[in-house]
């Protein structure tokens, strides 16, 4: 998420109109969350700290790109 690798530093990113955001489930939103805070990089990536939404916790961050990426706390079957 966080890796521009093997694009050309000069090279302009054509923002398209389709995409508004994704959404990645994760174990703890808060443990994303202080792994993030403890790098510079990731520190800065996040325009919207842990909080209850929609019946369950989610963050925002944001990629070298500029697309905004949600993680949410999700309980699934195999943990």
């Amino acid at each position: 998420v966080f890796s521009t690798e093997g694009q050309a530093a000069d090279e302009e990113l054509i923002m398209g109109n389709m995409l508004d955001h994704i959404v990645v489930s994760t174990k703890s939103v808060d443990e994303a969350a202080d792994a993030l805070k403890a790098t510079d990089e990731g520190s800065s990536a996040i325009f919207m700290d842990p909080k209850n939404m929609f019946g369950t916790k989610i963050m925002g961050v944001r990629d070298p790109n500029g697309y905004q990426i949600y993680l949410a706390e999700m309980e699934t079957e195999d943990r």
